[in-house]
């Protein structure tokens, strides 16, 4: 009788086998995929930070008169950014502008009021 399992036992281990190897291959692009999306939130984020930490230098740094638009490049997380500055009558209007690491340009602009004294 022992003899008669032993094939049925084969095919179970084949089709474990063929299981976990098929949850692997479909798990592993998506973890790919996460860790990519996740380093390009870091990067939005600093860049962000950064564009937040320039906006309010300019406005400080600034009196009324000066000459908009401002623009200023830096290389950040070896990212380079573009950076500008427009003034929109109380409002200074700031962008960033880089390439991800999916080859898409993102823009993001932030506003700040300058103050009226």
């Amino acid at each position: 009788m022992i003899n008669k399992n032993k094939g049925y036992l084969f095919v179970e281990v084949i089709a474990c086998i063929c299981i976990l190897f098929s949850l692997l291959l479909t798990i592993t692009p998506i973890l790919h995929q996460i860790s990519i999306e996740e380093m390009m939130l870091k990067q939005r984020r600093t860049i962000l930070s950064a564009l937040d930490d320039a906006l309010t230098k300019t406005i400080l740094d600034t009196d009324k008169e000066s000459k908009y638009p401002i623009k200023k490049q830096r290389d950040i997380l070896n990212i380079e950014v573009f950076f500008s500055f427009e003034k929109k009558t109380n409002l200074i209007k700031g962008c960033a502008k880089w390439t991800n690491d999916k080859n898409n340009t993102e823009r993001y602009c932030l506003y700040g009021i300058q103050s009226s004294e």
